[in-house]
């Protein structure tokens, strides 16, 4: 609900429901347990309050150092975890729209970040300029945890640029850039033709880029992968290219699927089983339970 000029006039902890101390010693906790996570709940224009799970780091840039914070709204796994759902539709709703804010909190951290270093640019001589915002690109796509690309807007999408965790696909930047079928060949027999499909709908449309589908790393293994883009225009509003993210989710979907068979396991179990909230309301009742009032 913040606007972005709102918050660049703003410092993190105003939007953290935390105290100044309670941050800190979260801080020191997640320092004494070596982990660069934390959760916190955050506070948005409106008063409301949602739970939130922060990646941060350190980001070195031109000799400074800064702190890079991804920010995922989890308010929708948070409500997984305190009870099982009672309708299949409903949980996929709800799944689709956590999907949706993750997708787009993660590609307006990289546009700030894009933001941040074309304020740069402008401000120094343009030869160093562009060196600059080279080196703090590739600094970028080194520490943020997923695979970033630029692709070329043509037939063959060709790739033009790819972060070194390409290694976690068992390629070399160099060998994937060399080869322009490389993610043809890696994806999935079964998920061609949706996915060229999909491509050829968003080259109508427009918009922002959203695929999921599964590819093979060098060694064999398939991963389950969610790739999200947009288009990057130049100065002139003509398009340059496609900026984007792979995403490995194959954690995320076994979780999923394990939540899926429990949800079933509960719904076909011949013993009768009814969830309440702490007013004592229902809030899901399995199949026997129905039968057996």
């Amino acid at each position: 609900g913040w606007s972005r000029e709102h918050l660049k006039t703003m410092r993190i902890g105003e939007i953290n429901t935390l105290s100044p101390a309670e941050i800190q010693a979260e801080m020191q906790r997640a320092l004494a347990q070596q982990r660069n996570h934390f959760e916190f709940i955050h506070r948005r224009a409106d008063g409301a309050t949602r739970p939130v799970e922060v990646f941060s780091g350190p980001l070195q840039i031109g000799g400074h150092t800064y702190l890079y914070s991804i920010v995922h709204d989890v308010s929708a796994r948070k409500a997984a975890e305190a009870a099982l759902e009672g309708s299949e539709t409903r949980r996929q709703r709800e799944q689709q729209e956590a999907l949706r804010q993750q997708q787009q909190a993660r590609l307006a951290a990289i546009n700030l970040m894009e933001d941040a270093i074309a304020a740069r640019q402008r401000a120094e001589e343009a030869q160093r300029a562009l060196r600059e915002s080279e080196h703090s690109f590739r600094l970028l796509t080194e520490q943020v945890p997923a695979i970033i690309y630029r692709a070329a807007l043509d037939e063959q999408s060709r790739t033009l640029y790819v972060s070194p965790r390409i290694a976690e696909l068992g390629y070399r930047q160099e060998e994937w850039l060399a080869d322009s079928e490389v993610w043809i060949k890696a994806l999935h027999p079964d998920d061609r033709e949706r996915v060229f499909r999909e491509l050829e709908v968003w080259r109508c449309t427009g918009g922002a880029l959203s695929l999921e589908y599964r590819l093979q790393r060098k060694d064999g293994i398939w991963r389950d992968i969610h790739d999200m883009g947009e288009v990057v225009d130049d100065e002139a509003g003509r398009p340059r290219y496609l900026q984007g993210l792979m995403l490995d989710v194959t954690e995320r979907k076994q979780t999923e699927a394990q939540l899926h068979k429990l949800a079933l396991a509960v719904e076909q179990s011949p013993e009768s089983i009814v969830i309440t909230n702490r007013a004592a309301e229902i809030e899901y009742v399995n199949a026997a339970f129905t039968a057996n009032t």
